[in-house]
């Protein structure tokens, strides 16, 4: 009987973000999977990201003891041998769930930086040293929680993978930089930097356009600041898309200004399809590309040196097209999904007889 792993997940939004990650490596994975959400807002998983694999979709609550019941039935039912977390509130759960199965195997990783109240790191700090395993996406993610977790024993850093993932093109530059950055419209992403860029290389006289698809509470903010530096026509407000493929075919770079992200999964995906990527030097971003080899790194709040690097890389094609080339064979190496599927099996493994 094939060994099993049951995600607890809070949607089936393939969009983007975690859900989206761990739904694109099931067809890779040996063990048999098992997803629970609680909600699942009329989500399915899309049958090309399957390939035939079988999934079982469990429709857990809000209510965590009726989450823990229904979930206790299914672990002991299907004899499950690893529940894996992603989120705050399913680590009580998983918990607990370790407390009615004490031979379960349980892990919790950690995606992102969130701030959290005393109260909840403080039973947070507590619970984590009986996980199995903890997970961090980056280093970047493993020093923020470093206070949270000095107590656990066996922590692992797993890099994350790429879920829109394109072919390589090659790239026809012409009179007219296209630029582009996957972001939501919110705090992590410093999202800001994105108006001072475009004021500066406007200054400059130089020809392009940014667009940025993804939405959010700074949308608003931001239009003002477009019509205040009078960019309309240089950078474009795309908004939330469920398909990103055309946009990363038709741009020339790809520029990155977030500044708290715990991985940015945008980055392998341009680098899947040979867009050279400019990126800060905050959060997780300087640990995806090495400077100068297969990306480039400025500093998150220098528009100057965000509009440097771009003209630079723009107009040296030597530059441009190294970059390119070994983005695309960074990408093959580190982030692609079937990588994404290993790492976790070999973690999983380790865990269970296989």
């Amino acid at each position: 009987m094939k060994p099993s792993i049951l995600y607890l997940l809070t949607s089936l939004d393939t969009t983007g973000g975690t859900t989206a990650k761990i739904i694109s490596t099931i067809k890779y994975t040996k063990y048999t999977v098992y997803l629970a959400t609680r909600n699942n807002g009329g989500h399915k998983i899309p049958d090309k990201l399957l390939e035939g694999k079988s999934v079982t979709i469990i429709q857990t609550f809000n209510n965590i003891l009726k989450t823990v019941l229904k979930l206790n039935q299914i672990i002991k039912k299907e004899k499950i041998d690893i529940v894996h977390a992603f989120f705050p509130r399913e680590t009580y759960i998983v918990f607990i769930l370790k407390l009615l199965n004490p031979k379960l195997k349980i892990i919790r990783s950690f995606e992102g930086t969130v701030k959290r109240s005393k109260t909840i790191n403080i039973i947070s700090k507590s619970l984590l040293p009986y996980f199995d395993k903890i997970i961090f996406i980056s280093k970047y993610v493993q020093d923020y929680y470093k206070e949270l977790t000095n107590r656990c024993k066996n922590k692992v850093i797993v890099d994350n993978s790429a879920y829109h993932t394109f072919s390589y093109m090659t790239r026809y530059i012409d009179n007219k930089c296209k630029l582009l950055d996957v972001a939501g419209l919110n705090p992590t992403k410093n999202i800001f930097m994105h108006a001072e860029i475009a004021r500066v290389l406007k200054s400059r006289n130089f020809s392009f356009v940014i667009k940025i698809a993804g939405d959010g509470p700074y949308r608003e903010k931001l239009e003002e600041m477009i019509e205040e530096y009078e960019i309309q026509e240089n950078l474009i407000l795309l908004g939330k898309q469920n398909e990103v493929k055309a946009y990363y075919e038709e741009a020339d770079i790809f520029i990155h200004p977030a500044d708290l992200e715990g991985f940015g999964i945008v980055v392998p995906e341009a680098m899947s399809s040979g867009l050279p990527v400019i990126l800060s030097n905050k959060g997780a971003l300087p640990e995806l590309v090495k400077n100068m080899e297969d990306g480039m790194i400025v500093d998150a709040y220098n528009p100057e040196e965000w509009a440097d690097a771009i003209i630079k890389l723009y107009n040296d094609r030597d530059l441009y097209k190294k970059l390119s080339q070994n983005g695309y064979e960074t990408y093959k190496a580190r982030f692609t999904p079937e990588i994404y599927a290993k790492n976790l099996d070999l973690i999983y493994d380790s865990l269970v007889s296989v």
